[in-house]
């Protein structure tokens, strides 16, 4: 019994040493992080005029949205007439009743899409 303790007491200070001293280590200097950020309550004067300036900005820019919906909104032109239609597809269908080619090739041959065209 004497022996295995003899082993096993420097696996347990050397495991100490190099995993658990510098976990406490970095968890008392994020204490004392957090602690500084609470204490001068995170904002210094360069940044909360930083902060006030962006602020700013973005309050420029929502106006700026506003004046460019409402003159959108109030133009008189129908939503249609302001929006460009939907490009046509390069290959139309001839037939509307038949499926579009190569429609069930996936189906892995056992059927294709000339076998279900209408024959109208």
């Amino acid at each position: 019994m004497n022996a295995d303790w003899n082993n096993i007491a420097p696996m347990i200070v050397g495991f100490g040493l190099m995993v658990i001293v510098p976990c406490v280590a970095m968890m008392l200097a994020h204490q004392r992080k957090m602690t500084q950020l609470f204490h001068n309550k995170g904002t210094s004067l360069d940044q909360q005029s930083q902060l006030d300036r962006i602020e700013a900005q973005l309050a420029e820019m929502r106006m700026r949205l506003n004046d460019v919906t409402l003159r959108l909104d109030g133009s008189g032109t129908p939503l249609q007439t302001r929006i460009a239609p939907p490009p046509t597809p390069h290959n139309t269908r001839r037939n509307p009743g038949a499926l579009a080619p190569g429609f069930l090739s996936w189906v892995g041959g056992r059927a294709t899409s000339s076998s279900f065209r209408s024959t109208s």
